[in-house]
């Protein structure tokens, strides 16, 4: 099975800055049967900082929307781990502002954020999506210590392989490190037949008759 990705910016307003690129992935096999997915916002001045991933009506939704459930890989099942921290164990799912445990101790969520759409456990970033369409989000609780650079790491999700997915949202940044710019983006992961297979497919096919 071959695999693409799709990322663009869409409709960037006039307050969006030329410093954003848009999104891009990374695909890691941990653990057998499954893909491990991270997240990226890119931008072309390494002074910018990341501030928050959002939901925003006047630019993007914040949702992810998939083919089957996120993989949760907590120490303590009962526990949610949302964040990259102690007690998210290698191919959990989660959301940070940055790499490392250290960023992801600095995300939090803002008030009523996916109010209503955790699981059992109360984790959020679970199921097979969620939605936020404005006015919420997850952000940098430590601004004067923003993230910045060309790549920005803001997701980790682990998906049972041949799950299709589609992550979209905007990104809250400080333009050259001190202007205020919001961007949307959208990221959409289709798995798409070999060749070979389509040949196989094709062979199927052949010597049937379809009767009237």
């Amino acid at each position: 099975m071959s695999r693409f990705a799709f990322a663009a910016v869409l409709g960037v307003t006039a307050m969006a800055s030329a410093d954003f690129v848009g999104a891009s992935y990374t695909e890691e096999v941990i653990n057998p049967g499954e893909v491990t997915y991270k997240i990226f916002l890119n931008y072309d001045n390494p002074l910018d900082k990341q501030l928050a991933v959002s939901g925003n009506a006047n630019f993007s939704a914040l949702q992810l929307t998939a083919s089957s459930d996120l993989i949760q890989k907590h120490l303590v099942p009962a526990v949610p781990a949302d964040v990259p921290g102690a007690l998210a164990q290698p191919g959990d799912s989660w959301v940070t502002i940055g790499e490392g445990d250290a960023n992801g101790g600095e995300t939090q969520f803002s008030p009523g954020f996916l109010e209503g759409q955790g699981d059992a456990f109360g984790a959020l970033i679970s199921g097979n999506g969620f939605i936020q369409e404005d006015n919420g989000g997850y952000f940098d609780t430590n601004p004067s210590t923003s993230v910045q650079g060309t790549s920005i790491l803001i997701a980790q999700f682990t998906f049972a392989e041949g799950t299709y997915w589609n992550y979209r949202g905007t990104s809250d940044y400080n333009a050259n490190g001190t202007d205020l710019t919001s961007a949307p983006f959208v990221l959409t992961f289709t798995c798409v037949p070999t060749p070979g297979s389509l040949a196989l497919l094709g062979l199927a096919g052949v010597g049937r008759r379809r009767r009237g």
